[in-house]
């Protein structure tokens, strides 16, 4: 189906993965850090990440593993 241009819709996205990206970005700022990911990326991903410990997350019941990537010397400019 298509909608007519001058129409136009909203969406709201709801629901555990955005509420954890949503406390994950909170956590990030309050480490003034770019990139911040959950252990479940983590796994995922497989890459050089440090971890940033285990955080309590508003709404998410128990701490969480946080990462960051490892940077390596010749990035940090």
């Amino acid at each position: 189906m298509s909608v007519p241009d001058d129409q136009s819709e909203d969406f709201t996205v709801i629901g555990p993965a955005v509420n954890l990206v949503s406390r994950v970005e909170a956590v990030a700022k309050a480490l003034d850090l770019s990139i911040v990911v959950s252990e479940a990326f983590a796994r995922a991903y497989g890459g050089n990440l440090r971890s940033l410990g285990r955080h309590e997350l508003r709404g998410l019941g128990g701490s969480h593993e946080l990462f960051a990537p490892e940077l390596s010397p010749g990035l940090l400019v």
